[in-house]
């Protein structure tokens, strides 16, 4: 691969569920779909209809791994109707309290119980050949100030309790993709944090598949190399490959001192329109 077409493969796509085809490596764009309860397919509105099953609390209710990995493969299946390739779930998160916005995704407040069913959901998913992402990799467990806030916790809970569901299910089902949290853990962005991603996911837990960001997640570009290989959200911020463009260049040299980190662009009217009107047409 080029120097560009590396660029644009990791951190961009041609909108927000496609990543860019390289055709004369014979490498085609790969569609992604949200969600763990449903396969959307790549419009907000007006799509084609999906099964929408019960929410990742009630499954966790039923402790049956037997019953979620046939779920996993109607996701799979649901997933393939609609032409994409890789499932954005399930979401392992622990439930810490009742006001978190997104705590219905999730399966339980117990790391076991999570990473186990996610195994099992996992490997549903994957027995149909559609690539399952295991999210969000870690403490994404409030959705107030979620792209600000920094998690605070200890080595011993951050290992027993948040990380424990990701461990298990990454030794049970070996999922294809796994994907980074909003939040700062302990100071740092989770999708920038040497200790998580390679530390502890590549290096302890021997983990191989893709660590992608979550949507327009990037704060900052002048990352450690070993960082360097994590693949943004697939979206078509140009902003964030002229900062890649201008890293490779520098050879990973020091910030100049007029450079600033990506921030969250706002929405623009085109951005609008589009989740108004749909990403693409559903196959």
């Amino acid at each position: 691969m080029t120097r560009a077409s590396t660029v644009n493969s990791v951190s961009t796509g041609t909108d927000a569920w496609h990543t860019f085809a390289i055709p004369r490596l014979g490498i085609p764009a790969i569609r992604t779909t949200d969600g763990p309860n449903g396969a959307r397919g790549t419009r907000y509105f007006n799509g084609v209809p999906s099964a929408c099953l019960p929410c990742g609390t009630a499954l966790g209710a039923t402790f049956d791994t037997d019953l979620v990995f046939e779920l996993g493969r109607l996701l799979a299946a649901e997933c393939k109707a609609k032409g994409a390739h890789v499932l954005l779930g399930p979401t392992i998160n622990i439930q810490r309290g009742p006001l978190g916005g997104r705590g219905f995704e999730s399966f339980s407040e117990d790391p076991v119980l999570s990473g186990t069913l996610a195994g099992a959901y996992c490997a549903g998913v994957k027995e149909l050949g559609v690539i399952p992402t295991l999210k969000h990799l870690v403490c994404n467990d409030q959705e107030h100030e979620r792209i600000a806030v920094s998690a605070l916790v200890t080595e011993r809970a951050l290992r027993e309790i948040y990380l424990l569901p990701f461990q298990l299910a990454i030794k049970a089902a070996k999922p294809g993709a796994l994907m980074t949290s909003y939040n700062k853990v302990n100071g740092c962005h989770a999708s920038e944090s040497p200790q998580l991603l390679s530390d502890i996911v590549r290096k302890e837990w021997g983990y191989e598949g893709l660590i992608m960001s979550d949507w327009f997640v990037f704060t900052s570009f002048f990352l450690p190399p070993p960082l360097l290989s994590v693949q943004s959200c697939p979206n078509e911020n140009t902003s964030q490959v002229r900062h890649l463009q201008w890293r490779q260049r520098s050879q990973r040299g020091p910030r100049p001192r007029n450079a600033r980190p990506y921030a969250v662009p706002r929405a623009s009217s085109n951005a609008r329109a589009d989740s108004q009107q749909g990403l693409g047409e559903d196959t």
